[in-house]
């Protein structure tokens, strides 16, 4: 595995993942250690990618919300 990790390959991109988690994931594996996410970025970075996700779903919610009253007006 050490020497399929330092010829640079990596895992490939998993069926299901959001691109911005697989994004965070290979930025964790970068070759430089000096260039790889440091804990503290990893949970800033996984807080936005969560922050987003929820209001993608609250604004998915009110356009369902809206689309009801408008029918039942």
């Amino acid at each position: 595995m050490l020497q399929y990790y330092q010829s640079g390959k990596r895992l490939h991109f998993p069926n299901g993942c959001p691109p911005d988690i697989y994004r965070l994931i290979l930025e964790c594996w970068d070759m430089d250690p000096y260039r790889r996410k440091k804990p503290q970025a990893i949970m800033r970075d996984v807080n936005q990618i969560l922050y987003q996700g929820i209001l993608t779903l609250l604004f998915q919610r009110v356009a369902i919300l809206i689309q009801f009253l408008l029918i039942t007006l």
